[in-house]
């Protein structure tokens, strides 16, 4: 079966077809071409060649009157870090950031997957980190689209740019 766009998505609550979940890692779900098998043995082929599009936990790849294939992200290692101090938090992420490692939000919390160097940073300085099992599915996305740099433009002043020391 060849998905190329998640139907919608839903909690397992919603359904009433059988569900036949795809359980996948944090870090499937953005590739975009890939070959699965879910839990029931159905051979699933995921090609979302568009923009943003991206597998999130509860995601519909295909219905009909009996079944529902659905995804699900597995739990995994990860660091969670809480705090309600902006500043510190603005420090972590910056951090995190230059490691590139990826970051995920829940409510006041901040988690990313186990590394054990960004495990002893945290001990290192003084942050009060834990290390969890946990479904990463909610990333934070700081990446900018370089078409949305074209929209902007710059036009210097007429008399051109002066530099003052």
């Amino acid at each position: 079966m060849v998905v190329t766009q998640a139907i919608r998505n839903s909690t397992a609550q919603e359904i009433e077809q059988h569900i036949d979940y795809l359980y996948i890692e944090w870090y499937q779900t953005s590739k975009r071409i890939q070959r699965l098998v879910t839990a029931d043995g159905e051979d699933m082929a995921i090609r979302f060649l568009g923009k943003g599009q991206d597998l999130k936990h509860g995601d519909i790849l295909y219905e009909d009157r009996h079944k529902v294939v659905m995804v699900s992200i597995l739990p995994c290692e990860a660091i969670a870090f809480t705090t309600t101090d902006l500043s510190v938090l603005s420090l972590v992420a910056y951090e995190v950031g230059n490691k590139h490692t990826p970051l995920f939000v829940e409510e006041n919390s901040v988690f990313m997957p186990y590394e054990r160097a960004m495990y002893d940073w945290f001990l290192k300085n003084g942050y009060k980190a834990e290390i969890v099992q946990k479904q990463l599915c909610n990333p934070l996305n700081a990446n900018v689209d370089f078409n949305q740099h074209k929209k902007f433009t710059f036009t210097p002043p007429k008399g051109g740019l002066s530099l003052k020391l």
